[in-house]
């Protein structure tokens, strides 16, 4: 408007599919149209056809020619700028990042977007608390409202009043929706959020203090001053450790849930082991996930002795692993399953890395309040029973089992009801108890039921 111009919009889409006969650029027309119109030229979605030269090298240099010689300005929109061809980087005179808002700014957008009379909101409704837990850009943030809208009306047709809860689950659908979107490999797509977790008071409180500081970076190094410098150096890194199966990867998840990222999820022993050059592998997968603003998880790391050459190479890819963790601009976490303690971790690390990571979280097994919650979540709703389900006492029965164990408990005792005839076709606190039997001993070795015969 300011330069008095028109804008001229090119469909991405529809362009990669015309079929062009005449033996012309494709993009002739449209750079012509613009200069006869005086209009500026913005293309979205340009990584539909940018997107490295596999794609089409042919639409890739028809682009390039007509850009070198036109001699307005061209827009170039993209959500994806790492799938670029590199040449058009060679071409571009200026890059602008449209960051996404922070909490400060997604308060402003609520309250922005719900000013007008139009939309009943509860006056109670704490923009603030919705603004901080749902990392939501201004389109998802609009969606989200409109949803809360369509629940209000569908409860209430003749005076409609939207209600915290109705923008909560409103946000939550747009969040699952955000997260659908991002594509890269080893994607994991976080359904789990923190309030879903059963786990100790002391786990939460750290998972809650990770979130919290990574909620903060945007008002941090956008709005009060600190530098790019900073940004590199105070990554949110964490050391997830504790027995298999108390919950590491649904942490890991909740994590990425609430800060509205997809995690990338790196088995690094399977990685290392395809590869001839470790070093440059593990410089790679951090720099992938530092280009798709993932939650890089790192698994399965496990502690235990090696042979004298081995572990000396072990211990020097552990200690570049952890070198990458703090020089990460972002989430990363790092699960070790160990039995013990972290001595053994912590010996083979260099001393001066260890005050890169941020965050130690240790996952025990589930106390038997835990358990007791544990059996009566997992436990579907639509499964008929027999008789009143006494959770207490199987959290009792099931001492130090985890998530794990209580499910494949639970799915054995149904899946032992299911086969019935339609008159016992139920679940009795009998198919239950001899699950916890049967996933006992399905734990134990050989030499755990000799030695209970023998002295037991």
């Amino acid at each position: 408007a300011k330069l008095n111009k028109k804008l001229l919009l090119v469909d991405f889409a529809r362009l990669a599919e015309s079929n062009n006969n005449e033996g012309t650029s494709r993009f002739l027309s449209i750079f012509r149209e613009a200069q006869l119109s005086n209009a500026i030229i913005f293309f979205d979605e340009c990584e539909s056809l940018f997107a490295k030269r596999d794609s089409g090298q042919q639409q890739v240099t028809e682009l390039l020619s007509e850009l070198e010689r036109f001699e307005g300005i061209v827009f170039l929109a993209t959500n994806r700028p790492f799938d670029l061809d590199e040449a058009m980087y060679r071409r571009i005179s200026e890059v602008f990042e449209f960051r996404q808002p922070n909490y400060l700014e997604r308060t402003e957008i609520w309250r922005l977007v719900t000013a007008h009379g139009a939309i009943p909101c509860d006056e109670s409704i704490d923009w603030e608390t919705i603004a901080l837990k749902y990392e939501l850009t201004g389109g998802f943030i609009k969606n989200a409202l409109i949803a809360a809208l369509l629940e209000a009306v569908g409860r209430d047709s003749v005076s409609p009043t939207i209600t915290q809860l109705d923008i909560i689950e409103g946000c939550k659908k747009q969040m699952r929706g955000a997260l659908q979107m991002q594509d890269f490999d080893e994607r994991v797509i976080p359904r789990t959020c923190l309030e879903d977790l059963v786990i100790g008071d002391d786990v939460k409180k750290q998972l809650n203090a990770m979130i919290g500081i990574e909620k903060a970076r945007g008002v941090l190094f956008g709005l009060w001053g600190f530098d790019e410098d900073m940004r590199g150096h105070q990554g949110t890194t964490s050391l997830f450790w504790g027995v298999s199966g108390t919950g590491k990867s649904r942490a890991a998840e909740a994590v990425g849930f609430e800060l509205g990222k997809s995690l990338k999820v790196v088995d690094f022993p399977q990685l290392l082991a395809r590869s001839n050059t470790r070093a440059k592998t593990i410089r790679d997968v951090f720099k992938e996930a530092r280009l798709m603003d993932a939650v890089l998880v790192l698994d399965g790391f496990s502690l235990h002795p090696s042979s004298h050459g081995a572990e000396e190479q072990e211990n020097r890819m552990l200690n570049l692993v952890v070198r990458e963790m703090t020089r990460f601009p972002g989430v990363v976490i790092m699960m070790v399953d160990t039995t013990g303690s972290l001595d053994l971790f912590v010996s083979r690390l260099d001393k001066d890395l260890l005050t890169g990571l941020k965050f130690f979280v240790e996952f025990n097994s589930p106390n038997q309040s835990n358990r007791e919650i544990l059996w009566k979540k997992l436990l579907p709703s639509a499964v008929p029973t027999s008789e009143p389900i006494n959770f207490s006492a199987l959290a009792a029965l099931s001492d130090k089992f985890n998530h794990v164990q209580i499910r494949n408990a639970i799915y054995r005792a149904s899946a032992t009801a299911a086969l019935r005839c339609e008159k016992n076709r139920k679940v009795s606190m009998i198919d239950l108890c001899a699950a916890i039997d049967d996933e006992k001993k399905r734990g134990e070795t050989e030499r755990d039921r000799w030695a209970r015969s023998h002295y037991v």
